[in-house]
């Protein structure tokens, strides 16, 4: 459940090609109510993409979506510059939410090289201000899907090699702008 200002300024930061930009996102990997929730910051600086995130509850969600951050002020946890960086944000921009993407997901993680690609598929989105729902009016990549390769230091010789032997190259794509793009 991505979150932006009323003039939807993480949306134009993006389409704008800003070199550095966040996003705020509320992250879910099962679409029943369990406390299994990351309230995240997804950023970009150049060329470097960093996200922060903690976990969080269902009840906490609910405060969230509906502008009680109360709940980041009483918390006392190592995360507090996170916390801080997330009311910031919410006050500074005037966040609610606005689009729900859900996706299924392939990972392949190769914890040697510390590294993983992943392929993303049945992209569907809704705007909404709800995180669990299943009924959703759109869909993007129909037939297709993302892969990320994600990485730390620098690329592991195989997959450096697949890379040229296929011929492929970095495209970006967001699937938050993608959604709007697509309307």
């Amino acid at each position: 459940l991505y979150f932006d200002s009323p003039e939807m300024i993480f949306l134009q930061e993006k389409i704008e090609g800003d070199a550095i930009r966040k996003k705020v996102r509320i992250r879910s990997y099962t679409n029943v109510h369990n406390n299994n929730l990351f309230l995240e910051i997804k950023s970009k600086k150049y060329d470097r993409i960093g996200k922060d995130r903690q976990m969080i509850t269902c009840a906490e969600y609910e405060q969230f979506r509906k502008s009680d951050l109360q709940f980041l002020l009483n918390n006392t946890s190592e995360n507090s510059a996170f916390q801080g960086d997330v009311y910031s944000l919410y006050n500074y921009y005037n966040l609610a939410p606005v689009i729900l993407i859900k996706y299924k997901r392939f990972s392949f993680i190769d914890d040697l090289a510390n590294c993983k690609v992943t392929f993303d598929f049945d992209l569907r989105y809704k705007k909404t201000d709800e995180l669990f729902t299943n009924d959703f009016s759109h869909d993007i990549l129909s037939n297709g899907a993302i892969m990320e390769f994600k990485f730390e230091k620098m690329i592991p010789w195989y997959f450096a090699d697949l890379v040229k032997q296929k011929e492929l190259s970095r495209i970006a794509y967001s699937k938050y702008s993608n959604t709007y793009l697509d309307q």
